[in-house]
């Protein structure tokens, strides 16, 4: 009977355990690391899998550290490694085999808040315009990818915020990902109370761009992430030579004061003008959507010290030194309306470009692109 009870006693325990057994998959692919930072040593290379299985990680704890967790590596070894949250979603057990049904655009969030995307913010604080926008919150699974306001008096994004982590510039880089060859869709969230939103064809033939604000390229460390950028919502009215040239150099020089600043948070906005609005033949809502004056940008970088600047660029072509046009983020917000909700003394602050390193467009091109290096090569600021 005691033998009974302690075999019963022994079996609770051992349901229980797995009862309890928790799982992240894997989004992209990534790199463990023997401890909590990126400096570490790489412990196992994570690949995802080539069928559509999806790869799952036992958590060794739920506690994160550094925004690290601590799993098993796949295979049976017994070694464990630490991943960073961004590469991972989360299962309260470990799902069936078939592939998960990848969310679709209903997970934006317009409900009057930014939700989980409060932290793509500085202190949690979202971004004020000066005027009307409903806000929207891009993500999947717990994972948020970037947050916008649209303006539906515009008919176009109206800002748009992301983050960028030390761990996801290493991720970008090691395993690079092509732009998605996929068309800019409508946005579900807008739909509805009579409002007709653009879409993809509305500027085709206008001889403007869709100019992301969240640039797919800072997008590049998740699939899912980098495809959610081709929505209307992130997109407005840009000039092609200003796009593909002077505006293309800076959201790369972007990444790269990212890879050693901790967390650097982006803010990219439009400003309007009074030029008349753009439409296109083929559309057949024949929607119109206004031509933003200006596009501007903040950025701040919370390593070494914190630090932002404010940019503010004519949507015009012919310009190609970024570096006119770099300001103190105060200066930003007088000029436009923004508020970025960074701390005063930091928003005052007249930027050292010794800090930012810049990238000179030699000359506008348009067409095929060549490498960056060969179109816009860093300056000594």
């Amino acid at each position: 009977m005691n033998r009974l009870v302690v075999l019963l006693v022994g079996l609770l325990f051992a349901v229980s355990a797995i009862s309890q057994d928790r799982y992240l998959e894997l989004r992209t692919n990534a790199n463990a690391y023997k401890d909590p930072n990126r400096q570490s040593e790489i412990v196992d290379k994570l690949k995802l899998t080539t069928d559509g299985t999806p790869l799952l990680l036992k958590l060794v704890s739920d506690r994160k550290e550094n925004g690290y967790y601590h799993v098993e590596i796949p295979g049976g070894s017994g070694r464990t490694g630490w991943v960073y949250k961004s590469l991972v979603r989360g299962y309260d057990h470990a799902p069936a085999v078939e592939k998960p049904t990848p969310a679709d655009d209903s997970t934006s969030s317009a409900a009057g808040s930014f939700g989980d995307c409060s932290v793509l913010f500085v202190g949690g604080k979202a971004p004020r315009a000066p005027d009307e926008a409903t806000p929207l919150c891009e993500e999947d699974g717990g994972v948020v990818f970037f947050a916008s306001g649209y303006s539906k008096r515009d008919n176009h994004g109206y800002w748009s915020a992301y983050r960028l982590d030390e761990e996801q510039i290493v991720e970008m880089n090691e395993n690079p990902r092509d732009r998605p060859n996929v068309k800019f869709r409508q946005n579900p969230k807008l739909v509805g109370h009579g409002y007709v939103q653009p879409r993809h064809e509305s500027y085709t033939g206008t001889e403007w761009d869709r100019g992301h604000l969240a640039p797919n390229g800072a997008m590049a460390w998740d699939e899912d992430a980098q495809k959610r950028s081709f929505i209307i919502s992130n997109i407005a009215p840009q000039k092609p030579a200003m796009n593909r040239n002077i505006w293309r150099c800076f959201e790369y020089s972007i990444r790269e004061w990212a890879e050693n600043s901790g967390s650097t948070f982006v803010v990219v906005g439009t400003t309007r003008s009074d030029a008349p609005p753009i439409s296109s033949e083929r559309d057949p809502k024949g929607v119109k959507i206004n031509v933003p004056s200006h596009y501007l940008a903040m950025v701040y970088r919370s390593k070494p010290t914190p630090m932002a600047i404010g940019v503010m660029v004519p949507n015009t072509d012919g310009n190609l030194d970024i570096r006119k046009f770099i300001m103190p983020v105060a200066d930003l917000e007088k000029k436009t309306g923004f508020r970025f909700g960074i701390p005063k003394s930091i928003a005052a602050d007249k930027p050292d470009l010794a800090q930012w390193p810049t990238r000179l467009v030699k000359k506008e091109l348009l067409g095929k692109l060549p490498k960056i290096d060969q179109q816009c090569p860093r300056v000594d600021n």
